[in-house]
C-alpha cells in the first residue's frame, strides 16, 4: 500500500492515502534522521501526545510524535503529478514496551546459548577447544538472535 508507485497512482486518481512508510529506498535513508528529530523534540517537550480513556476512565497515553510535510512529484500516465505529503512520526508507548521486552528476551536467550557453548568440564560435556571455532559460534548466536553489538562476550582458556 505504501509503495511509491501506489501512492503516485492514488494521487493521480485524486485520492488520499494513509499507510506506514516502507523501510526501503529513500525513506529508509531518511528515517534515522526523522527518529533523531523526534528524540530531540522529546527532550525539548515539543512532541504532541494523544490520550484515550481506559475502562476506568483514566487518561492513558496512546502515542506521541510529530509531523512534517514533504513535496512529492512523479509521472502518472505521462502526466506530471505534484503534491505535499504529510509524514507522521509516531511512537506508541505500548508498542515500545513490547519491543523492549522482546529485545530483553532475545538478549537473555543469546546469553544462555552462548554460555552453553562452554559447559563445565565433566562426563558427557563437550568443550570447544579452538578459539576461532568458539568465536564463530558466538558470532552466529549473536546474529541469530539479532543482538550484535548488545552483548560483550569475554572468555578465557
Amino acid at each position: 500500500m505504501s509503495a511509491w508507485a501506489i501512492r503516485l497512482h492514488l494521487k493521480g486518481i485524486e485520492n488520499h492515502y494513509l499507510s506506514p512508510l516502507p523501510r526501503t529506498g529513500k525513506t529508509a535513508a531518511e528515517m534515522d534522521a526523522w527518529i533523531e528529530e523526534g528524540l530531540a523534540q522529546e527532550k525539548r517537550g515539543e512532541l504532541q501526545e494523544v490520550y484515550r480513556k481506559n475502562e476506568k476512565q483514566e487518561e492513558i497515553l496512546m502515542a506521541r510524535g510529530y509531523e512534517f510535510e514533504r513535496e512529492q512529484s512523479g509521472l502518472e500516465e505521462e502526466q506530471e503529478m505534484e503534491w505535499t505529503e504529510r509524514v507522521l512520526i509516531i511512537q506508541s508507548p505500548t508498542h515500545a514496551e513490547q519491543q523492549k521486552k522482546g529485545l530483553d528476551q532475545r538478549v537473555e536467550n543469546a546469553r544462555q546459548k552462548i554460555g552453553a557453548l562452554t559447559p563445565p568440564r565433566g562426563r558427557g560435556q563437550r568443550q570447544i577447544a579452538e578459539e576461532e571455532v568458539l568465536k564463530k559460534k558466538i558470532d552466529q548466536m549473536l546474529k541469530a538472535h539479532h543482538v550484535e553489538g548488545l552483548l560483550e562476550v569475554k572468555y578465557e582458556e
